[in-house]
């Protein structure tokens, strides 16, 4: 079934569903085009993303990731709390991101999220090709 991201209204899930194992389902975001790349990190596959680029698929990959709290904002801003960011625009400073955040094009909530240091993006095909587990796309009807 065609449905919103949960993150966004940037991108649309596809009426497809991606089953890891035959038992685990990912989300699949279709950006028009036929290349599919998988989004992923340290505990495996999260979602796959049929972009034109790379470039293009980590930005939808980014778009559709959970943002941060906003009690966590000043962290990825490097500051240790909400006064000390506050601070920092108040002198006209306007701190840079910490390693590990990016901004969301499609800004959500805070519009910042937390990439993590084991995060990967990878064409679907060569994912496939290393894998014990690969991924197949399945077709549901709507």
């Amino acid at each position: 079934m065609f449905t919103n991201s949960p993150h966004s209204d940037c991108y649309l899930a596809h009426a497809y569903q991606l089953a890891v194992c035959g038992s685990r389902a990912l989300p699949v975001y279709d950006d028009g085009f036929d290349t599919l790349f998988v989004h992923g990190d340290e505990f495996g596959p999260l979602r796959v993303i049929a972009a034109d680029t790379w470039g293009s698929a980590y930005q939808i990959a980014i778009d559709e990731m959970e943002p941060i709290a906003p009690c966590d904002v000043p962290e990825a801003y490097g500051c240790d709390t909400q006064a000390d960011l506050d601070a920092a625009f108040e002198r006209g400073e306007i701190p840079e991101l910490a390693e590990g955040y990016q901004y969301q094009s499609c800004f959500t909530g805070t519009g910042i999220v937390w990439m993590g240091h084991h995060e990967w993006l990878t064409p679907l095909a060569d994912y496939n090709a290393r894998t014990a587990y690969p991924i197949t796309p399945v077709f549901v009807p709507h």
